[in-house]
């Protein structure tokens, strides 16, 4: 980010990585704030837009304006039955494991359970 003289540009495809893989939520936050040190907020236009869209399509898709995030629930009809999330979930969690686990075997592991002892090559 030293480098880069464009800001408006760097923020505005920061919102474009958030689209893409929300869970870079925190590469938006650092540009933000880098945003806002540099610039004048009058400039962030491209990357309001491009978040603008991103919500307007996770509530058209989902009804949560985050998705995969279930805050903001606007009770919309379409939205997906709260035991399908459920279960996509699970089965989430289940494949981190490599489906050698059940989950209330994965509900039982301690702090460092979580985490493999042998490295695998």
């Amino acid at each position: 980010m030293n480098g880069n003289k464009n800001v408006k540009l760097l923020f505005a495809f920061s919102a474009f990585v958030l689209t893409i893989k929300p869970t870079i939520v925190w590469v938006l936050l650092f540009v933000t704030i880098y945003f806002f040190k540099k610039e004048n907020f009058k400039y962030a236009g491209l990357g309001i837009v491009v978040l603008g869209i991103y919500i307007f399509k996770n509530i058209l898709v989902f009804g949560y304006p985050f998705f995969p995030i279930q805050i903001g629930d606007l009770k919309l009809y379409w939205m997906p039955h709260s035991e399908v999330l459920k279960e996509s979930a699970m089965l989430a969690i289940m494949k981190a494991y490599d489906l050698k686990f059940s989950i209330s075997e994965i509900e039982k592991f301690t702090v460092w359970g979580h985490y493999p002892t042998k490295c695998v090559s």
